[in-house]
């Protein structure tokens, strides 16, 4: 397994992605509590600290134990870093069409393939997804669906009115505009993934 490629939680590949992910920064800038915590994580995501604080922060603390035993830190090193906390600064990667589909791309080639084939076997994979073009389409739709909404806010409702909401992985959802509708109406809408 490469470092680069191992799963280290939350859709999080490689200790690049991860540092990114949980503090913020690029792996070149962790500082040894945090890139300990990452190391704890190659075993499986029940390290992460976002689910299992208490046995992510016990499995950082052996990582900086086995260092100081292959002398690689010092036993005051080890003693300073063991108090301090995790200090995460979560990071969560912007809604972008392009993450989205190469994250479904990912899913499905591992639902395919395996997870082992794509991870370790070097798979050239190639799409039709165009991402400037996706992002035209989806700023076009925005300025439509805002102009169409702030034409609305006068207080006629025209049945031209539209909603776009983000179906993500995340809990947040995104409507354009304020939308009034009553009981059994109807918006046109597109939902967006």
């Amino acid at each position: 397994m490469y470092a680069n490629q191992v799963y280290l939680a939350h859709g999080n590949y490689g200790f690049a992605a991860a540092a990114q992910f949980y503090f913020g920064k690029p792996v070149t800038d962790l500082k040894l509590q945090e890139a300990a915590l990452l190391a704890g994580m190659v075993n499986g995501p029940k390290f992460s600290p976002l689910t299992n604080p208490e046995l992510a922060l016990n499995r950082r603390n052996l990582v900086l134990h086995r260092m100081e035993e292959e002398g690689k830190i010092t036993p005051a090193e080890e003693a300073s870093t063991r108090k301090s906390p995790l200090a995460l600064h979560i990071q969560y990667p912007r809604n972008d069409s392009r993450l989205t589909s190469s994250k479904k791309i990912r899913k499905y080639l591992e639902s395919t393939y395996g997870t082992e084939a794509v991870h370790e076997r070097g798979l050239r994979v190639y799409t039709t997804l165009n991402i400037s073009l996706q992002r035209i389409a989806n700023q076009s739709l925005w300025t439509v669906c805002t102009a169409t909404n702030a034409a609305t806010a006068g207080g006629a409702i025209f049945p031209t009115s539209c909603a776009i909401i983000s179906a993500s992985s995340r809990p947040t959802k995104t409507t354009i505009g304020a939308m009034r509708s009553q009981k059994g109406s109807y918006v046109t809408g597109l939902v967006l993934s």
